[in-house]
């Protein structure tokens, strides 16, 4: 958009308009998928969930760091501070609130338990300062904690991950299959401590991914996008009629 387009789409909303800003992280994705790969999902899922004119929403500007910390020792992982990251959604969101944006959907495929809260800590921050607003985190990844959506997903991928695994591979293998390195997919389920505080994944990680990649297909990315898209678009849509 140019900044006239972007004034007309506010204006054409009637002061109901919503924007999603997709949220990655620049980090490794094992030695088969770009260092991009959050990033371009989550800009992919909210350039297509946007397509549904009645959401009355555009997707934002993409952000691709995050606040990593399993993904740290590795080549590619950006660090970005706790503070650093919640400053520039800060920056961001109180932008969006001057080009007249009353609702924000922070559509993040990065997870993670500090990187949530520091989302949540930004947003706290924006309401403060800013009446008539509403924002709302839509974590991609936790989409699948749901014990239904979870079951549908179960029906098209054969193995459990959360890294680089057999699902984002597939997605990647779907929407940017020149990205992916299929000459170098692997599994690998690192013994993580469960409670021990950790600084970094590198030293019980070896090829940085938790799954199994060589299940992956471009055939499971596409049902595998559609069914995560319908999931998006609906809780889309309950958010802005709310």
């Amino acid at each position: 958009m140019t900044w006239k387009e972007l004034q007309e789409f506010v204006y054409s909303c009637d002061g109901h308009a919503t924007i999603v800003i997709p949220i990655g992280c620049l980090e490794e994705h094992g030695p088969h998928l770009p260092l991009t790969t959050d990033g371009l999902l989550a800009m992919d899922f909210a350039a297509a969930a946007v397509q549904d004119s009645s959401l009355q929403a555009i997707a934002g500007p993409v952000v691709d760091f995050g606040v990593s910390v399993l993904t740290q020792g590795f080549p590619g992982t950006v660090k970005v501070r706790f503070d650093t990251l919640r400053a520039l959604m800060e920056n961001l969101m109180d932008s969006c609130v001057a080009w007249g944006f009353k609702t924000m959907i922070l559509w993040t495929w990065h997870g993670g338990r500090s990187h949530e809260m520091c989302l949540r800590e930004a947003s706290i921050n924006v309401l403060g300062k800013h009446d008539g607003i509403d924002i709302f985190i839509l974590p991609g990844v936790k989409l699948f904690e749901d014990e239904t959506f979870k079951q549908k997903i179960a029906t098209i991928i054969e193995t459990a991950g959360e890294h680089a695994d057999e699902l984002e591979t597939s997605l990647m293998m779907y929407l940017h299959p020149d990205l992916v390195h299929e000459d170098k997919l692997v599994v690998e389920y690192p013994a993580i401590p469960k409670y021990k505080v950790i600084p970094a994944g590198a030293p019980y990680m070896t090829n940085g991914i938790i799954g199994d990649a060589t299940r992956a297909t471009a055939e499971k990315g596409k049902a595998l996008f559609e069914m995560i898209l319908e999931e998006m678009i609906a809780n889309v849509k309950k958010i802005v009629t709310e």
